[in-house]
């Protein structure tokens, strides 16, 4: 009889092996994706190889095929930026629209002002100062931290996107990557814009 061909199984093959490979050697086979996409320069440097065996260490157990990596939630928020976006977003809006919110992400884009590059360490520091200052915590802290950081309601953890953000920033990309500092303000920015 003939074989059977099962896609499910053979990505879940391929995801697995993923899951096992380095992520240095895994980001050489990437990068012509991340090139093609207008993402990475067509001459990249070891600081670029680094970031992008960083970001596997992030992405790679939700993939199954090297070229799913640059659509990756995490890339998207990553290199691609996008404040206004969150203005488009009914939930997002309403979010950034309610005063305890609004006071969290001032509060938290005022003590990031001038903190470059921001390590995992004072990322949170200044999440639990914010916290004190603003008299929040759990949910009502992060999601607005979440909201300064990425304008997106979800995603992968804050503590492992901030070093990858401020990591990102420092590179040279043909986009142009915010750094935290710059992130949080510009959407404090935006929410004042809504008032």
């Amino acid at each position: 009889s003939s074989g059977v061909f099962d896609r499910m199984k053979l990505d879940w093959l391929a995801n697995q092996h993923l899951r096992r490979s380095a992520s240095q050697a895994l980001s050489e086979q990437a990068l012509p994706y991340f090139q093609s996409r207008g993402d990475f320069p067509p001459v990249v440097d070891q600081a670029h190889r680094a970031w992008l065996s960083h970001l596997l260490d992030l992405v790679k157990e939700s993939v199954s095929h090297l070229d799913e990596i640059p659509g990756t939630d995490a890339v998207r928020i990553i290199l691609h930026f996008d404040p206004e976006a969150c203005l488009r977003e009914p939930e997002i809006l309403a979010d950034l629209r309610e005063g305890s919110c609004r006071e969290v992400i001032r509060t938290f884009a005022k003590l990031l002002s001038g903190k470059r590059p921001l390590d995992l360490d004072a990322y949170r520091q200044i999440a639990q100062e914010t916290g004190r200052l603003t008299g929040t915590k759990g949910r009502s802290l992060y999601h607005p931290i979440r909201l300064a950081l990425t304008a997106r309601g979800s995603g992968p953890e804050l503590a492992r996107l901030v070093p990858l953000i401020e990591e990102a920033a420092g590179i040279q990309l043909p986009l142009g990557v915010p750094g935290c500092a710059q992130r949080a303000a510009k959407i404090a920015e935006l929410m004042e814009g809504e008032a």
